[in-house]
């Protein structure tokens, strides 16, 4: 959460100068409250911290790379800190979830230099040199050993998984129900032949949270883009790296519900700059009907997406109305006021 908020207020100064205070905290808290961190944090198992660290690592990073590429270029050892230490937590990823290491591709727009390449080479070194010791290869991060039904020696790459997996992951609908937590569990339907690996979900990430609708508005400030081309590029480059993901992870492993939160961060801060970028446009050309839309939309698509974490904690497996049934009965009680 802070890494959101920190990497928004380097965005505001590098590319946004003059957005509101309001703007800007909405953004912040609409990325922050949108993303799986609560949900992986509801189910204790080394498996979920190790997602859940790899996706802070990918915030951290991209926050003291933007902190690197804003500092004055007088104050050298403070850029060499930022762009150091991004950069290490950036490699460090690679020991937590090898694949996010694709957003590393997003320190391309912002800048080249040898500080960036050190960390990320050293943790390499120790990283690849772990794999061959441990599993007989320096490319083998031991992801094929993991003891579960899901055999991922021998998966391959069948492009019959991608649509039904990647249509899931970013358009799933959730079940809904009139009762606390309002939302259910749903399974992906497919009709590819063989074996694809699922969980209950709840929900695609553009489905349910209206912050990455701002997306929607980037052709509309197509000019104002173009003007900005590292930030074009980085927009860019974060999309492809989403879908990429996507199709990676339901190769690998399946579809589970959990791996949005492998690309669901990075997607949330460029929706963010999004919304950013709309409003900026509007107030070199203010057209009223559309300063009010969006005055009014910002906070709405915010509201929405807290909400919708907060009632997919209580309704996500494993339950909180058996892990913690007086939690769960108290907060149904408070949220149905009216029972």
């Amino acid at each position: 959460i802070f890494a959101v908020f920190g990497f928004i207020r380097q965005a505001v100064r590098r590319w946004f100068p003059n957005a509101s205070a309001a703007a800007c905290l909405l953004t912040a808290a609409g990325a922050a409250s949108g993303s799986q961190i609560y949900y992986l944090l509801h189910r204790p198992s080394v498996y979920e911290y190790a997602i859940l660290s790899g996706a802070a690592f990918v915030l951290l990073a991209l926050w003291q790379w933007l902190c690197a590429a804003n500092a004055p270029e007088t104050k050298r050892k403070t850029i060499l800190f930022h762009l150091a230490f991004g950069s290490l937590c950036m490699a460090l990823v690679a020991g937590c979830r090898p694949q996010m290491v694709l957003f590393a591709v997003l320190a391309l727009p912002i800048f080249r230099c040898a500080a960036f390449l050190l960390p990320v080479v050293l943790v390499a070194v120790g990283l690849m040199w772990y794999n061959a010791a441990r599993f007989g290869s320096p490319f083998d991060f031991g992801a094929n050993y993991n003891l579960t039904s899901n055999d991922m020696t021998r998966r391959g790459f069948a492009v019959g998984r991608i649509a039904p997996a990647v249509v899931t992951f970013l358009a799933g609908i959730p079940g809904v129900q009139t009762v606390f937590p309002y939302i259910t569990a749903t399974k992906m339907q497919t009709n590819y032949m063989g074996l694809t690996i699922t969980e209950l979900y709840y929900g695609g990430a553009f489905t349910c949270l209206p912050l990455l609708w701002g997306l929607a508005a980037l052709p509309l400030a197509r000019r104002r883009l173009d003007a900005r081309r590292d930030l074009r590029a980085a927009v860019r480059l974060t999309l492809i790296c989403t879908v990429a993901l996507a199709v990676v992870d339901c190769q690998m492993a399946g579809m589970l519900y959990r791996y949005q939160s492998d690309w669901l961060g990075p997607l949330l801060l460029a929706a963010a700059l999004a919304w950013l970028l709309a409003e900026n446009t509007l107030q070199a050309c203010p057209i009223a009907p559309l300063v009010k839309t969006l005055r009014l939309a910002l906070p709405l698509a915010a509201l929405a997406g807290a909400c919708y974490n907060f009632c997919v904690y209580f309704a996500a497996e494993p339950q909180l109305m058996g892990q913690n049934p007086a939690l769960y009965e108290n907060v149904s009680r408070l949220v149905q006021f009216w029972l």
